[in-house]
């Protein structure tokens, strides 16, 4: 298990939805120990299983790395919840089974929602923050690959100029 008190303020990468060789790779290219998942392709129409968390926990282990976050669940999850429909009872018991896979796998956040990296890196400082940050939102480059790898690097190094001139 991954002991949060334990890692300072870092960057991370993230918002994808499968784990590829090439991706694992770009994450450690970049020098980043985390990633975090957008809505991962899991199987599961209703609830994710401990053994599919489990995989991706353990590749990104083999890799290196630490997969840090789930960033939401498909909208099938939680809709019924949400709407106040029917079957929202048995998604609330869907979810739970979900959150404690997520824990019992290792992967320490399940996120939801965006936040503005210019305001709140600042109080993150304040308050003792020592999670990673992802990019959120990449930018798309001329001629870059589909995942946006020079995007990317535009990212990451603005969240590093960020921490760094917080830290200063």
């Amino acid at each position: 298990m991954i002991n949060l008190d334990e890692l300072p303020m870092r960057d991370g990468l993230g918002q994808f939805r499968e784990l590829s060789d090439e991706r694992l790779q770009f994450i450690k290219q970049f020098g980043c120990d985390d990633f975090q998942m957008n809505t991962p392709a899991l199987p599961g129409a209703d609830r994710w299983e401990y053994e599919d968390i489990s995989q991706l926990v353990q590749r990104a282990t083999d890799a290196g790395l630490r997969l840090m976050s789930i960033e939401n669940v498909p909208k099938t999850f939680v809709d019924k919840i949400m709407l106040g429909l029917p079957g929202r009872k048995q998604q609330l018991d869907n979810m739970a089974y979900t959150i404690r896979n997520l824990g019992r796998s290792g992967a320490p956040i399940l996120g939801d929602g965006n936040c503005s990296p210019v305001e709140t890196i600042r109080v993150l400082k304040e308050i003792g923050f020592n999670g990673f940050l992802i990019p959120d939102h990449v930018p798309r480059m001329v001629d870059d690959t589909d995942w946006c790898h020079r995007g990317r690097a535009w990212t990451v190094g603005y969240i590093k100029a960020l921490i760094a001139a917080v830290e200063a």
